[in-house]
């Protein structure tokens, strides 16, 4: 679904385009374009042809005479890549390298707002101090408008604030050294906990390391969190580390007396109003001001912070009668401590405990690291562990999206099979694929950039373009032999003739990528360069492999019906 419109407009282009090839371009051509006796050569003809003539050509009629050679050396380089491609290192979507920061103040449960704008202020003086800062926005109380399509706005909140800070340039040297800077200045700051996190590309998700407690025993559970939220600590490369557990919240427990409440004409009714009241206020008017804005008149106890048992005390209550009653006498009031947030998956209760990472293209080797780890914890009998976060969402993603390149693979090979009518030429023309790979992954590596989703992406895309150049390889030395022209002579004719239009092919398109490529953005580069690098390589090792695999499985008398 995030990615649906990408297909969707390359789709409807093709479309278009195919319509227009087999209607609009034969009648232009047939108004404007002019047959000539001789026509003259441009620079791009005679750079097309001495490359053709001088170099390939005669490779191609040594890779025929000795094609185990040339098989050996694509497999030998298609090998070397796979064993490259744990160096390029894999990463779901990797940081969106702007120069933007979300910083996020946590103070406890039920602290005031007044207490909470006080740590957003010392937030604020400690940017004020760094030179590499442009500006910063805060918000207490609740967090920042959406500032990124993938950053859920966060509801109101009197014991959280959030800033988000623009700095003057995107510097990853200066970027990274300014995040070190402020996690030292944060972490000496008493009484909130101050995070902050780095725009990342892709879905939204709660944290990029999520791993859940599912069980039915809190008690358990918590001793289980802290054990894990350890083992996350002492994984390198993890910072931010949540766990709902440490987070403790008071909870206001009224015990009414319902008998003594009914024996005195108070419903029960009116003790909840009144309780409520008392904690969150009840609007008894509203105030016009000069210009015309309304503001609501609340009426509540007068306490500054976190309300006590004695501020209950002077709550009191009005019976049928008339008569003032006071709440303590019809209930029992105390407060509990609790644990703050805790969420159900699958009709379980659940804990999940979060971290940051430091580099976001190793959080799927952070977080294997993590697992491993697991069976360290023993957990209580029905309790068991659920991997989350960014993890979870790569495995799916990189499932699906490997369960589509099949069902695109065998669709192409099912038309190929009854284009061609034969199951040999098909496997022949997706022998581009495994060389297509061979230039993406070596692209990837000299760019330094991780095989992330959008990268996927770029290569399932390039399964469709690069068995053209193949096609039009095969399909034109079928048409050669089937005019009566030996196996040996219709390759090296087909090459030498449909060695322009493939090359060229392939170079607009190229040429077409290079502007989305060259902005060298984290999301759309890796698309680009792994696309262009398998285009690279494909035509060029089709132009030689496909021939000598043609001449291996292909037989004069089959073809020529």
């Amino acid at each position: 679904e995030f990615l649906r419109t990408l297909p969707l407009t390359v789709i409807y282009t093709l479309t278009a385009s195919l319509i227009l090839a087999l209607t609009f371009t034969p009648i232009v051509a047939a108004r404007f374009l002019k047959a000539s006796a001789k026509k003259k050569s441009g620079p791009i003809d005679n750079l097309m042809s001495n490359f053709r003539d001088n170099l390939y050509l005669p490779s191609l009629q040594t890779a025929l005479k000795y094609p185990g050679r040339f098989i050996a050396g694509s497999a030998i380089a298609l090998i070397g890549c796979f064993a490259l491609f744990p160096v390029v290192g894999v990463s779901f979507f990797p940081t969106a390298d702007k120069p933007l920061l979300l910083i996020e103040v946590d103070t406890p449960y039920g602290t005031s707002l007044t207490r909470t704008d006080a740590a957003v202020r010392f937030v604020e003086n400690v940017l004020d101090s760094v030179d590499f800062v442009r500006d910063y926005t805060s918000n207490t109380g609740k967090g920042n408008p959406q500032i990124y399509y993938n950053r859920i706005p966060k509801e109101l909140n009197k014991n959280h604030g959030q800033v988000i800070v623009n700095f003057a340039e995107w510097n990853p040297e200066k970027f990274y050294a300014t995040l070190a800077h402020l996690r030292e200045k944060f972490a000496t700051y008493p009484g909130a906990e101050i995070t902050f996190s780095e725009l990342k590309n892709g879905p939204p998700f709660a944290a990029p390391i999520e791993i859940k407690i599912l069980g039915d025993d809190l008690d358990k559970m918590r001793e289980s969190s802290f054990e894990l939220e350890r083992i996350i600590r002492e994984t390198p490369g993890t910072l931010n580390v949540i766990n709902p557990f440490a987070r403790r919240k008071t909870d206001l427990k009224v015990a009414i007396n319902r008998d003594k409440a009914g024996m005195i004409g108070l419903p029960v009714n009116d003790i909840d109003l009144a309780v409520r009241a008392s904690l969150t206020g009840v609007t008894v008017d509203e105030l016009t001001m000069r210009d015309g804005d309304n503001y609501p008149l609340v009426v509540r106890l007068p306490f500054d912070e976190k309300p006590g048992i004695e501020d209950f005390e002077k709550v009191y209550l009005t019976t049928r009668t008339g008569a003032q009653v006071p709440l303590k006498q019809v209930a029992n009031i105390q407060f509990e401590s609790g644990i703050a947030q805790f969420g159900r998956y699958n009709q379980r209760r659940s804990v999940a405990v979060t971290a940051d990472v430091f580099d976001a293209d190793k959080t799927k080797q952070i977080t294997e690291a993590i697992i491993e780890r697991l069976p360290e914890i023993q957990l209580p009998e029905g309790s068991e562990f659920y991997i989350a976060g960014e993890y979870e969402t790569q495995q799916e993603s990189f499932g699906d999206l490997g369960q589509l390149l099949l069902v695109a693979l065998l669709s192409i090979f099912a038309v190929l099979v009854a284009q061609f009518r034969s199951l040999i030429q098909p496997v022949v023309i997706f022998s581009a694929i495994p060389l297509a790979f061979t230039g993406s992954i070596l692209a990837l590596f000299f760019t330094g950039w991780t095989f992330s989703f959008f990268a996927f992406v770029g290569f399932t895309s390039l399964v469709g373009i690069v068995v053209n150049n193949s096609i039009i390889l095969v399909d034109y030395t079928n048409q050669l032999i089937r005019g009566g022209t030996p196996l040996r002579e219709a390759l090296e004719t087909a090459c030498q003739t449909r060695f322009q239009p493939i090359v060229l092919t392939s170079v607009t398109t190229i040429l077409g990528l290079l502007p989305l490529t060259l902005t060298n953005t984290s999301l759309w580069s890796p698309l680009g360069w792994t696309i262009i690098g398998g285009m690279v390589s494909s035509t060029f090792l089709t132009l030689v492999i496909v021939p000598i695999l043609y001449k291996w499985v292909t037989k004069e008398e089959a073809i020529a019906v």
